[in-house]
């Protein structure tokens, strides 16, 4: 074992091969495990790549255990641990972990996964070989999930998640950041402030060349899911919030749409209440009239909503490049 620690300013490294990256918050019994079945899985692989794993360490409590990584790695060539200087969020140490091994490192591939067993090791190889296949275009290779594993209550806010993002953005893809990224793809991600925000979804914004392999969800090693409702919707609206505009215009049409519809209403409740000597039900006016109300005010909102995201969208946003490496600490070197 190798305890030598290295600073983030170091010059990168020129190894060629795949840099497997996974960010971390307390999961380090977890992620020993993973990495314990990856090598093995890996070993049994017919890629014969370096492998080098980069574990992002966002801002844990529970203190590093290098006796967890004490053992004989086979596949797995270095492990190295980077410190963010504080808590960010799991989109957003992958983004300064993504933006470090670009900046630091050469790998052909960047496989980005979970570290609690979710994101099964035995699929590494499948993603990298399809990834492979497309050596003359290359392209991000997500797994799909064919079967998901988790909760009632979790299928469920994911589903409703779904249905709501592909009603304000028009598409909604059943992919996560388990993927391999091509170097190629690597070199705009990190000019993406979108990335900031959500990995995924950044792909996508850029449209960046996609592929897709179906992968069942595996089940954690060690440990309960840190995964709540508000994580869930915290997620879900960073998603949402990198097609801002697209939802903002999608808004608006469906609130000049809700305002036509109730104007339409009115005027055929008034059509129908002449004949009646303009006996026409008092709920219906009232029923019309806040209807009206209340999509007019709708209307204002997203006009609001779609004039604040233009301005932002003129302003110097998040690079990055330029500015992840702000948070990014020390490198520590476990195994290598």
């Amino acid at each position: 074992m190798n305890n030598e620690r290295t600073q983030s300013s170091a010059a990168p490294d020129a190894s060629q091969g795949v840099a497997i990256l996974i960010p971390v918050f307390n999961d380090w019994d977890a992620v020993a495990i993973m990495l314990a079945d990856l090598d093995v899985v890996l070993s049994q692989s017919p890629t014969r790549a370096r492998f080098d794993v980069l574990l992002v360490d966002d801002g844990s409590q529970t203190p590093l255990d290098l006796a967890l990584f004490a053992r004989r790695w086979g596949s797995l060539a270095s492990i190295k641990v980077l410190h963010l200087r504080r808590n960010l969020g799991h989109q957003r140490a992958i983004c300064v972990g993504l933006t470090w091994l670009h900046q630091h490192a050469s790998h052909d591939h960047v496989v980005v996964m979970d570290g609690d067993g979710e994101d099964a090791p035995r699929d590494v190889p499948v993603l990298l070989a399809k990834a492979s296949s497309h050596a003359g275009n290359p392209k991000v290779v997500f797994a799909e999930r064919a079967k998901r594993s988790e909760a009632a209550w979790f299928r469920l806010s994911y589903l409703g998640f779904r249905k709501l993002y592909q009603l304000l953005i028009g598409s909604h893809r059943r992919v996560g950041n388990f993927s391999v990224v091509p170097r190629a793809a690597l070199d705009r991600l990190v000019l993406s402030h979108e990335m900031w925000n959500h990995y995924a979804a950044a792909v996508f914004r850029l449209r960046l060349p996609t592929d897709s392999v179906p992968c069942a969800r595996g089940k954690r090693t060690f440990g309960h899911s840190k995964m709540n409702f508000v994580s869930l919707a915290v997620h879900g609206i960073s998603a949402i919030a990198v097609n801002s505009d697209v939802a903002g215009m999608r808004l608006i049409l469906g609130s000049l749409g809700l305002m036509a519809t109730c104007l339409i209403a009115m005027i055929v409740a008034l059509v129908i209440a002449v004949p009646m000597q303009g006996q026409m039900p008092r709920w219906v006016f009232l029923a019309c009239s806040l209807g009206l109300v209340l999509s007019a005010q709708a209307f204002a909102a997203a006009v609001l909503f779609v004039l604040i995201t233009l301005q932002n969208r003129s302003l110097a946003g998040f690079v990055p490049t330029r500015d992840a490496p702000q948070y990014a600490g020390e490198v520590r070197t476990i195994h290598a």
